[in-house]
């Protein structure tokens, strides 16, 4: 690599502990590829004012202290729900226009406490409920979708002006944008990461979750976020067993060409011992109206006061889904949590049954969809090429509160398609290293060709 903000994150951890490479030369790499970036990819909502200070006071610590440190060094942006001190935090919304938090959200505390350069907040669709279309530019073709919500942590990473991000995952929403730009990303178990200092979607579902170039990359994003036995990533010893469910693919809509993909994929993987079994789980249509009914109740409650406060400064779109969430009645509320438990205790009982590592399937059922056909409805799954039927595949981890990562899995008409894994609560450490299993057996690292 000739520029230091193209390192993955452990290769240039490793060079800021040994000397090799400065905090500050590496901050000063990525701040510059960030300024010859944004002007077309506006991927950050705010920019940090201490990055090199902040750098700084990395180079100034003994190598044994740098040693300690699993993100000695390593620039990360923040997506804009998490609060980071002193830098505008308005959840992508005129809602909390100049709002500027005095505290870090904890996450954020625990990145810096492991070495981490802050350097700002990164876009996200209005609090981070994946209406509108941000000005983030998907650098894979300006035409399509750039993802969502986590938009701008995305972008940051595949065009390298972050080595890493952070994003929100309630439905889908570090996945999502890490399967459009041919990158890593993972939502952890629930219960694993503080989100004290997030503004919320729902309680029931979300969660924070890292977005990087590579699998083992996660690990240590993780490990410093405070996941439990996650960090350096260990690929598993014995054959894994993976289990996929084609009814839920053609229920998502998958085009057969991403189908096929994601099949070549699993096909290396028996290739090198895995086992691929053919389960059921319950309807995509039951899992995905559960969590909405659930998750839309809970952000209106959260936004109730706002909305009777500042209705006019919401997003049409957005106004009409929190509008919408009021309108739940408790009767259909303890329905669809009472669904949800079903769903939980049938899906615990397919992992044991047999003896799953991990469920498989595509992270979204179509390549990012132009722009112009692109829907961001929460029903209208008739094709893949929308918002709903991203959530059919995407919501049974939300739902279940399940660790899921998606990975490269290939390209389809020069486009990323992303390899889905969702294992079992808890078991964060064991998806990851089936996820480097996948990862090093298909070789890909895919970079959008403009931004090399």
């Amino acid at each position: 690599m000739s520029q230091p903000w193209q390192l993955g994150i452990t290769a240039a951890r490793d060079c800021v502990r040994s000397g090799a490479l400065s905090a500050a030369e590496l901050a000063a790499s990525v701040l510059d590829r960030l300024a010859a970036t944004e002007p077309d990819v506006h991927a950050w909502a705010a920019v940090a004012d201490d990055v090199m200070a902040q750098a700084d006071r990395i180079d100034r610590l003994p190598p044994s202290g740098r040693a300690r440190l699993p993100l000695a060094g390593i620039p990360v942006g923040i997506k804009d729900v998490i609060d980071v001190e002193g830098v505008a935090g308005e959840a992508g919304s005129s809602v909390l226009a100049g709002r500027r938090p005095t505290e870090d959200a904890a996450v954020v505390t625990a990145l810096r406490n492991a070495g981490a350069i802050i350097l700002g907040k990164t876009v996200t669709h209005e609090f981070a409920l994946g209406q509108g279309h941000p000005a983030t530019l998907n650098p894979w073709g300006a035409e399509r979708y750039a993802g969502g919500s986590s938009v701008g942590s995305g972008a940051a990473v595949a065009v390298g002006s972050a080595l890493g991000c952070l994003g929100t995952d309630t439905g889908g929403s570090v996945r999502n944008p890490a399967a459009v730009n041919g990158l890593t990303g993972m939502r952890p178990s629930a219960g694993t990461v503080d989100l004290t200092g997030v503004v919320r979607a729902s309680w029931s579902f979300d969660q924070i979750g890292p977005i990087a170039r590579s699998v083992r990359d996660l690990g240590v994003l993780l490990g410093a976020m405070g996941v439990a036995g996650v960090g350096e990533v260990t690929e598993p010893v014995l054959p894994p067993r993976i289990g996929v469910d084609p009814a839920m693919w053609q229920d998502a809509g998958v085009d057969p060409e991403v189908r096929t993909c994601v099949e070549d994929a699993l096909g290396r993987l028996e290739s090198a011992g895995a086992q691929v079994v053919e389960v059921r789980l319950p309807g995509a249509e039951v899992i995905t109206a559960a969590t909405i009914t659930v998750a839309l109740a809970e952000a209106a409650s959260v936004h109730r006061a706002w909305l009777t406060e500042r209705a006019a400064d919401y997003l049409p779109a957005t106004r009409v889904m929190l509008e919408v969430g009021l309108l739940a009645r408790d009767d259909e509320l303890d329905l669809a949590r009472q669904v949800g438990g079903l769903v939980r205790q049938q899906v615990r009982e397919t992992f044991d049954r047999h003896e799953l590592a991990a469920i498989a399937s595509p992270t979204l059922p179509v390549i990012a969809p132009l722009l112009s056909r692109y829907h961001s409805g929460l029903t209208d799954a008739e094709t893949g090429d929308g918002l709903s039927g991203a959530l059919r595949l995407l919501t049974p981890a939300s739902l279940c509160g399940l660790p899921a990562v998606s990975l490269p899995g290939g390209l389809v008409a020069d486009q990323p398609v992303g390899l889905h894994l969702c294992g079992r609560h808890g078991a964060d450490a064991e998806l990851l290293g089936l996820a480097a299993l996948a990862e090093r057996l298909l070789g890909l690292e895919l970079r959008p060709p403009a931004w090399h």
